[in-house]
């Protein structure tokens, strides 16, 4: 079944290559990222992302809406 999955800035940790999200039952889990997604979410952090104060990871190019993901489980 589907699921949104809700990240924010603080669930991304670049310098440890992990990305935090909840699972089932709000169950904690840290994933690995790949180099080549450390890169690519580096640059859109950097140079790219609409609205650095925001607290969700992806948002809209007006900076305000979060960016839902759809994740399978």
């Amino acid at each position: 079944m589907p699921r949104n999955t809700h990240l924010n800035q603080e669930d991304l940790w670049l310098s440890e290559a992990q990305v935090r999200v909840r699972g089932k039952g709000n169950k904690i889990r840290f994933l690995p990222l790949a180099p080549e997604s450390i890169q690519l979410l580096d640059h859109y952090l950097r140079l790219e992302r609409p609205s650095p104060s925001a607290a969700a990871l992806f948002v809209s190019l007006k900076g305000r809406a979060r960016v839902l993901l759809r994740a399978e489980q």
